[in-house]
């Protein structure tokens, strides 16, 4: 099986194999745009989305030192009113707690089993002892720690930072056991979901991480599977494809956590964010 040209791994690729083999042939090898709805809500699931690149967006314009004030009247204008909500649970709850060396949306991306592997981290804070990935959250529903583990992002995210931290900071030499994982879920602000890491946990995911892609990269085309699993079926744009039906999912019955990145590829980049302007 051969990959695109420049083709980079990432935790939303990874999770679509894991999820349906046959959803990252069509996507990631095809490049096939999708026949069918995410949601019966497309237009709210749409809004929902480009409100939180919206919200991404304030986060990185506020670490990179604009006007507090400006950032405070850009989210009260939002068309929707749930991002100045956002805000404000960012700005009371968080902000002021994260004091150390800071980089918001920032990419890593390291080798592994012959190909690439890239993380876009919201923020990554640097200290003297401790590097903190951060990852804000606009889910509907509140993730637990159990769900968010079992995401590829708790995998991906923590590992390259500890293969590749060198590239935000020579300053000191950092171990697994210093770097940990912060979900912020700016519906919930009195509930982070902070993971921690370690050396066991980096040696479990380079092995895990290093299988997972040599069995996609040895593949033949017939054997990118089509998943048992019907709930990943719900919110797949290709279920028509598949016979797996064309009635989508609601928007409400998404899973925590869902809308975040496996819908992402809907697609909106912080990139595509218009720069705030004054």
């Amino acid at each position: 099986m051969k990959l695109p040209e420049n083709f980079i791994y990432s935790q939303s690729s990874l999770q679509d194999y894991v999820n349906c083999p046959y959803r990252f042939y069509l996507r990631h090898i095809q490049g096939l745009h999708w026949p069918a709805l995410q949601t019966d809500d497309a237009l709210l699931m749409e809004e929902h989305m480009l409100s939180g690149a919206r919200f991404h967006r304030l986060i990185q314009q506020y670490f990179l030192g604009l006007p507090l004030e400006r950032l405070n009247n850009i989210a009260e204008a939002d068309p929707n009113p749930d991002l100045p909500v956002w805000w404000q649970n960012f700005h009371k709850k968080l902000s002021q707690t994260i004091s150390a060396a800071r980089f918001p949306e920032v990419k890593l991306i390291s080798s592994i089993t012959d190909t690439r592997l890239m993380a876009k981290f919201d923020l990554v804070s640097v200290s003297n002892d401790h590097l903190t990935v951060y990852d804000w959250k606009t889910s509907q529903k509140p993730a637990t720690k159990t769900q968010l583990k079992a995401r590829l992002q708790s995998r991906v995210y923590p590992y390259l930072l500890a293969k590749e931290y060198a590239a935000l900071t020579k300053a000191n030499t950092y171990k697994p056991e210093d770097i940990s994982m912060i979900y912020w879920q700016a519906n919930f602000p009195d509930n982070p979901q902070v993971i921690e890491y370690s050396q066991s946990a980096f040696d479990a995911d380079e092995l895990y991480l290093t299988h997972l892609i040599e069995e996609i990269n040895s593949k033949f085309e017939q054997n990118f599977i089509k998943t048992g699993n019907l709930k990943h079926c719900k919110f797949c744009n290709y279920r028509s494809l598949c016979e797996k039906g064309v009635q989508a999912g609601s928007f409400s019955e998404l899973e925590p956590g869902f809308e975040d990145s496996d819908l992402l590829e809907f697609s909106i980049d912080i990139d595509q964010i218009d720069e705030i302007r004054f």
